[in-house]
């Protein structure tokens, strides 16, 4: 492991990362909230990358296994939404919150999702076909037209 200390006996002082609801959507992740706006009071941001503090008593293990616990969470919202699972990890490596230098939460985090993605690596192996948030992005599109169209279509209005 990359910055992992050697032989380090492994005891939790904290727990994982736990989440209470379902998670369907970037929001319901326990990794994100959202901030109030710094420019615009009243309104506010939504932060992808947000991780407990630690402090110099926390052993690297138990935030690798928070880490790990947060991608776990990845896997459960692609269930409910490839693409807001796909943003997710595209959203959380490119934070300017996510810290380069060896933090257990960030190294756990991108084990975890270095592993869903051989696991999606070996069922392009099977199927054959890839994810692409792009094409999925514009079925949804096509999707919501066909209902605003059969809308329409029974002669009641359509809102934008």
């Amino acid at each position: 492991m990359c910055n992992a200390a050697q032989g380090q006996e492994h005891k939790p002082r904290r727990p994982l990362a736990k989440h209470k609801k379902r998670i369907r959507t970037r929001k319901d992740l326990s990794f994100t909230r959202m901030d109030p706006h710094p420019h615009f009071p009243g309104r506010e941001l939504f932060t992808n990358w947000v991780t407990p503090d630690s402090d110099k008593d926390t052993i690297w293990s138990d935030e690798l296994d928070i880490g790990l616990a947060m991608s776990v969470e990845i896997a459960e919202l692609a269930r409910s939404d490839m693409r807001e699972a796909y943003l997710a990890v595209q959203c959380a490596l490119t934070s300017e919150a996510w810290r380069t230098e060896g933090w257990g939460q960030e190294y756990g985090f991108a084990s975890g999702v270095a592993v869903l993605a051989m696991f999606g690596l070996q069922y392009l192996e099977v199927l054959g076909e890839p994810f692409d948030p792009e094409r999925q992005q514009q079925n949804l599109l096509k999707r919501k037209m066909g209902v605003r169209e059969a809308i329409a279509a029974a002669g009641l209005e359509v809102k934008p």
